[in-house]
C-alpha cells in the first residue's frame, strides 16, 4: 500500500520496521533532511529552505551509510520535482563523523522538471557535495522555449547553469516533424551567458546533413554574443544574386563590431564593417565599406542624361563616422562625417538613409559649451553631392566655419528675453558661385501669459544682418540660374518682426443614451496668430542657405516662408485655426478635426525664384476618425483660394481585423503649382517626372492565412503618368520550428532620358527559431516598412 507522508514520518516508520538504529530516529531524520534540502542536486540555493517531501511505496536503510526508497519514488521541493522507480542515497563519513562524500543513484523511469528543463531518462547519478547530476539515455525539453532533443547523457552542473549533452541533438520542431536539427558529440549550454557551444556540429534537414563544423557557437537568448546573424539571399536585376552573411563580434561590453560580407554576382564582394564603441566622453559609430574591382558600374539611376561611366572596373568604398559626446556636463561634441568613392554608390547598393540628407553626404563637426544662461557653438559643415534633383544646380553651400551664441537672461517681471548671434563663412564648390561672410544678431523680447484655459504670447524681434560677398563679378558674367539677383559687395539689412499668438481651450462632457458611446468629452481649441514683417528688397543678397518651406496643414503657424537667414519674407497675415477633439470614457481620442486659414493682408513676394508664388491664401485641414475598433480614417488637405483649387491632399483608410490583419488604402495629390514652389527655377522643373503634379493611389496589406502563413503586399500607381510606382509581394511561413520569407519587389530607382527605370528584386530569408531571440526581420511591421513607400501607421 502506497504511503504518502512527510519525510519525518516516512523515515520513522522505516527505522522501526527495517533498522536496528531505532533510538536514533531524530538524528537520522535531521541528517537526511539536511542532505535533501541543502544538497540535493538541481536545486538552487534560494530554494533549499523550502520543505522536502518524499512519497514512495517503501523505504529502508541503515544510517548513516545508506537509504533505499522503492516504488514510485516522488520527491518535491518548491517547483522542483524528481521521480524514479528506485532512489538510493549514500553517505560516507570518517572517524570524526565528517562527511566525505554523498551520492544519489536512481533507476527506472527517471523524471525531473524545474523552471528550466524537463528530463526523462533510464537512470541517474548525482554527487550531493558538488551538486552535479547525470541522466542517461535521456529526452529533454527546455522550459519557455521550443528547444527539445535527445542525448546519450545529460550532465547538469552548477545548479543548472551548464547543461551538457553527450552525443546529443536539439531542434525546435514538433515531435515527429524533424524539419531540422543540430547534433554534436558534445553540446554545452551556458544559461547564464545565454550561449550554446557545439563540438563536431552537424546541421541536418530531416536526416540529411548539409553542414559540418568542428566547433559551432549559437546564442540562446537576448544577450550580446559573438556569432553569425540571420543570413539573407536576394536577386536583383541590377546587382544579380546577393548573399549576405553578417557576423557579430562582441569585443567588450563597450565595444562591438558587425562584419558583413555582401556577395553580388554582377559586382563582386563588398565588405561592410560597423564598429560601435562607448567611452566616458560619448558614443561613436564607424562604418567602413570596400568593394574590390567593381565588375559593373553602369548605374541605372543617372539623372538628367549624365555621361556614361567609362571605367567599368575600379575600387568602390564608403567611410562614415559619427560621434556624440559630453564632457564635464558643459562641453558637447558632435561629429558626422561621410564620404563615398562615387556619387552612385548609395543608389547601387541601397544603403540606409541615415547616411545622407536630400542628396548630400554630410561632413559636420561641432563643439558646444553650455552654461546656465548662455551657450556658444563652433561648427564646420561640408558635404558631398549625390545625384538628385535637389543639387542639380549649384545652390548648396558649405558653412566651413560658424559661431553661434545664445543668451537667456533672467526673467524681468512679465518680460522674457533672449539674444542670438551668428558669424558664418559660406562657400560653394563651384568657383564662379558667390561666397560670403554673414554677421547676424537677433534680440528677442517676449511677454507671455498662460493659464489652464488660455495662453497669449507677444513677441518682438529685430533681425540685423551684415554681408560681405565675394566673387560676385565673376558670377555676374555667368549664365545665372537666378536671373533677378543683382549682388553687392557689402550689404546691411535690418528687419523688425512682431507676432502675437493666442489660444483658448474649452471642454465639455456629454451624456448620451447610445450603446456605442455613453459619455463623450469634447475639447475645442481656437488658435489665432498675427505676424508682421515689413517688406525689404533682398535681391542684392544671394540665397546661400535659404530654402522654401513646404506648407504643412498639420502646423500652419510657421512664421517664415524660407529656412535660413538670407531671405526674410514679408508678412502681414493672420493665421487661424479651430481644432475639436472627441474622447470616450477612457480618455481615448476617437475623432479630431482641424480647419485653418492663412490670410495675407498684402501680397507677399517670392524673392528667389521666377515661379509665381501661389500661397497667398490657403485653407488647411486635417482629420482623424476612429470609426470603430477596426476602421480608421485620416485625411489632410490644402485649398488655394487664389487658384480656386486643391493645392495638396492625402487620405488613408485603414482596416484591422486582428493584430496582423491589416488593409490600408492611400491617395495623395499635389498640384503642378505646388511642385513649382519647391524648386528654384523653371529649367530644373522641365527635368522632373512629376512636373505635371502628383496623383497617386496605392494599397498596403498584410493578412495571415491558416495561422502560419502571412501575405504582405503593396501597390502604388501614378495616375498622371499612367505607370506603376511600386509592386511588392511577400509570403512568409512562420512556425515554432522555423520561418521562411519569400519576397518580390519592382520599384522605380531613378530616371534616365526622362523615363522611369525599374529594378526588380527577389529575396529569401530563413530563420531557425528557438536558438535565440526572434529576429526583427520577421516582424510583419518590418516587412511593410521595407516598401518603397513605407506603411504609415495611422492609429
Amino acid at each position: 500500500m502506497k504511503k504518502n507522508r512527510f519525510i519525518l514520518l516516512i523515515i520513522a516508520i522505516n527505522i522501526i520496521l527495517y533498522s536496528q538504529c531505532a533510538t536514533s530516529e531524530n538524528l537520522i531524520s535531521h541528517s537526511v533532511l539536511e542532505m535533501l534540502q541543502d544538497n540535493f542536486p538541481l536545486l538552487k540555493h534560494d530554494m533549499n529552505k523550502l520543505p522536502v517531501t518524499i512519497n514512495s511505496d517503501s523505504v529502508k536503510g541503515k544510517y548513516p551509510n545508506i537509504l533505499f526508497f522503492n516504488g514510485n519514488v516522488d520527491i518535491k521541493q518548491g517547483k522542483r520535482h524528481f521521480h524514479a522507480d528506485e532512489v538510493q542515497l549514500n553517505q560516507h563519513q570518517n572517524n570524526k563523523n565528517i562527511t566525505l562524500d554523498r551520492t544519489m543513484r536512481a533507476l527506472g523511469n527517471v523524471y525531473y522538471d524545474d523552471e528550466q528543463i524537463f528530463l526523462q531518462g533510464e537512470k541517474a547519478w548525482g554527487d550531493l557535495n558538488n551538486k552535479d547530476i547525470n541522466v542517461f539515455n535521456v529526452k529533454y525539453q527546455m522550459v519557455g522555449k521550443a528547444l527539445h532533443g535527445i542525448a546519450d547523457e545529460i550532465q547538469l552542473r552548477d545548479y543548472n547553469r551548464y547543461i551538457i549533452l553527450k552525443k546529443g541533438s536539439f531542434t525546435s520542431c514538433f515531435a515527429g516533424f524533424n524539419s531540422w536539427n543540430m547534433t554534436g558529440s558534445e553540446i554545452i549550454q551556458d544559461n547564464q551567458e545565454e550561449i550554446t557551444k557545439i563540438w563536431n556540429a552537424y546541421f541536418k534537414l530531416g536526416n540529411v546533413p548539409i553542414f559540418y563544423s568542428p566547433y559551432f557557437q549559437l546564442p540562446t537568448g537576448n544577450r550580446r554574443l559573438s556569432g553569425f546573424l540571420l543570413p539573407t539571399a536576394k536577386f536583383s536585376k541590377n546587382n544579380g544574386l546577393q548573399l549576405i552573411t553578417p557576423y557579430y563580434w562582441n569585443i567588450r561590453p563597450e565595444v562591438d563590431v558587425t562584419m558583413t560580407p555582401y556577395y553580388y554576382s554582377k559586382r563582386g564582394l563588398l565588405l561592410q564593417n560597423e564598429l560601435r564603441y562607448l567611452t566616458q566622453t560619448g558614443t561613436s559609430l564607424v562604418n567602413l565599406h570596400y568593394l574590390l574591382l567593381n565588375k559593373q558600374y553602369d548605374s541605372n539611376t543617372q539623372l538628367f542624361n549624365t555621361a556614361p561611366i567609362k571605367n567599368k572596373k575600379f575600387n568602390r568604398w564608403l567611410y562614415y563616422f559619427n560621434h556624440v559626446g559630453v564632457f564635464k556636463k558643459h562641453w558637447f561634441f558632435n561629429a558626422n562625417y561621410a564620404k563615398v568613392s562615387d556619387e552612385h554608390y548609395f543608389s547601387d547598393f541601397e544603403l540606409d538613409d541615415h547616411y545622407s540628407t536630400k542628396g548630400y553626404l554630410p561632413k559636420k563637426f561641432s563643439i558646444k559649451y553650455a552654461n546656465t544662461n548662455w551657450d556658444i557653438t563652433f561648427s564646420s559643415q561640408d558635404y558631398q553631392k549625390l545625384p538628385s534633383y535637389h543639387n542639380h544646380d549649384s545652390t548648396a553651400y558649405r558653412a566651413i566655419s560658424q559661431f553661434d551664441l545664445n543668451f537667456y537672461p533672467s526673467n524681468v517681471r512679465i518680460f522674457n528675453g533672449c539674444f542670438y548671434a551668428q558669424v558664418v563663412r559660406l562657400v560653394n564648390t563651384n568657383n564662379y558661385m558667390p561666397e560670403a561672410i554673414r554677421f547676424h544678431v537677433e534680440p528677442t523680447l517676449n511677454i507671455p501669459f498662460s493659464r489652464s484655459w488660455a495662453s497669449v504670447n507677444t513677441e518682438a524681434k529685430l533681425l540685423v544682418t551684415h554681408y560681405e560677398q565675394y566673387c560676385i563679378d565673376h558670377y555676374k558674367n555667368q549664365d545665372s540660374i537666378i536671373k533677378n539677383i543683382s549682388l553687392k559687395r557689402s550689404v546691411n539689412r535690418v528687419i523688425p518682426k512682431f507676432k502675437i499668438d493666442g489660444r483658448l481651450i474649452f471642454d465639455r462632457k456629454y451624456n448620451l443614451n447610445m450603446p456605442w458611446k455613453k459619455n463623450i468629452i469634447q475639447v475645442i481649441e481656437p488658435h489665432i496668430q498675427y505676424a508682421y514683417i515689413p517688406y525689404q528688397d533682398q535681391n542684392n543678397i544671394y540665397p546661400y542657405d535659404s530654402t522654401l518651406f513646404q506648407a504643412n496643414y498639420s502646423n500652419p503657424f510657421h512664421e517664415y516662408n524660407y529656412s535660413g537667414l538670407d531671405r526674410i519674407s514679408a508678412a502681414n497675415k493672420i493665421t487661424s485655426s479651430v481644432t475639436t477633439h472627441l474622447y470616450n470614457n477612457n480618455l481615448d481620442e476617437f475623432f479630431n478635426f482641424s480647419l485653418g486659414q492663412i490670410y495675407h493682408f498684402t501680397p507677399h513676394n517670392n524673392q528667389i525664384t521666377q515661379i509665381n508664388d501661389h500661397t497667398n491664401t490657403l485653407w488647411m485641414g486635417n482629420a482623424y476618425w476612429k470609426i470603430n475598433n477596426r476602421w480608421h480614417l485620416r485625411s489632410g488637405f490644402q485649398y488655394n483660394m487664389s487658384l480656386n483649387k486643391v493645392f495638396q491632399g492625402n487620405t488613408s483608410l485603414e482596416y484591422h481585423y486582428t493584430n496582423h490583419s491589416m488593409l490600408q488604402l492611400n491617395y495623395r495629390y499635389s498640384s503642378p503649382e505646388y511642385i513649382e514652389s519647391l524648386f528654384n527655377n523653371i529649367e530644373l522643373m522641365n527635368h522632373l517626372v512629376y512636373k505635371k503634379g502628383i496623383s497617386q493611389i496605392g494599397t498596403i496589406a498584410s493578412w495571415p492565412i491558416a495561422n502560419t502563413w502571412f501575405l504582405v503586399g503593396s501597390y502604388y500607381y501614378d495616375n498622371l503618368n499612367n505607370k506603376s510606382l511600386e509592386q511588392m509581394l511577400g509570403v512568409q511561413y512562420r512556425s515554432c520550428c522555423y520561418s521562411v520569407r519569400f519576397g518580390y519587389e519592382r520599384k522605380i530607382n531613378g530616371l534616365k532620358n526622362n523615363n522611369s527605370q525599374y529594378d526588380q528584386k527577389i529575396s529569401l530569408n530563413i530563420e531557425l527559431r528557438g536558438i535565440g531571440s526572434d529576429s526583427d526581420k520577421f516582424n510583419i511591421r518590418n516587412m511593410l516598412q521595407q516598401c518603397a513607400i513605407p506603411y504609415q501607421h495611422i492609429l
